[in-house]
C-alpha cells in the first residue's frame, strides 16, 4: 500500500490532522476514494461505525478509546453532523458522556492530499468508575469511498487529531495529545 500523508487545520480549534489515504489506484477494499469534486452536490447519507482514538496516558502507555460514531453528511449543505457514545478503553473502564461534531464541512475544492469531511469533536466523556473527565479539544478528518457505478459514497474512513484535557479531580488537569497515527475510524451506509 502507498501511503500519502494528508495535513489539514480544522474549524475553530485549529487541529492539525494527518491521515492516510488509500492505496495504489485510489482503490482500498473494493471502494475507490472519492476526489473532492466529484463528491455529491445533492442528497445525503448517514455513516455509522467505531470511533476510535489513542491517548498516551503516561505510566499505563498507548490506551484506546472506542465509541459508536454516527455522521451525517448533507451534500446538499456541504455540512457534517453527528456524534459518538458509548464509550470504553483497553482497560475495560466505561465512560458517560457525547462527543459531538460540530463546525462540520464538506470541502469539495481541497487538493487532493487534504479530507474533504472536517469536523470538531466537542465535549466531554466521564470515566464511571471515579469521575476523571477527558475533554475534547480533538476534531476528524474523513475521505469518502464509493464503489463503480455508486451514486452516494458508501464509506469514510478518517482520522482523529488534537488533544483531550484529562481532569481526575486531585491533581492539576492534563493535556494529552492523541495518537493519531494509531486513531483511524471507518463509519458506512
Amino acid at each position: 500500500m502507498n501511503t500519502v500523508l494528508k495535513v489539514i487545520l480544522v474549524g475553530a480549534s485549529g487541529v492539525v490532522l494527518s491521515a492516510c489515504g488509500g492505496s495504489s489506484g485510489g482503490d482500498s477494499g473494493g471502494l475507490q476514494l472519492v476526489p473532492g469534486p466529484s463528491i455529491p452536490t445533492s442528497g445525503s447519507a448517514t455513516y455509522t461505525g467505531d470511533l476510535n482514538f489513542v491517548l498516551n496516558e503516561g505510566g499505563a502507555g498507548n490506551v484506546t478509546y472506542t465509541g459508536d460514531l454516527t455522521v451525517n453528511a448533507n451534500f446538499s449543505g456541504s455540512t457534517v453532523t453527528g456524534n459518538a457514545t458509548g464509550f470504553s478503553d483497553t482497560d475495560s473502564e466505561s465512560y458517560t458522556g457525547t462527543l459531538t461534531l460540530q463546525n462540520g464541512d464538506i470541502d469539495r475544492n481541497l487538493p487532493s492530499n487534504l479530507f474533504p469531511l472536517f469536523a470538531d469533536l466537542d465535549g466531554t466523556l466521564t470515566r464511571v468508575s471515579d469521575g476523571t473527565t477527558y475533554t475534547s479539544g480533538a476534531a476528524i478528518g474523513a475521505d469518502f469511498y464509493q464503489s463503480d457505478g455508486a451514486t452516494t459514497p458508501e464509506e469514510i474512513r478518517g482520522r482523529v487529531s488534537g488533544t483531550f484535557q484529562k481532569d481526575d479531580g486531585v491533581t492539576a488537569p492534563t493535556t494529552i495529545a492523541v495518537e493519531e497515527t494509531l486513531s483511524t475510524f471507518t463509519a458506512s451506509q
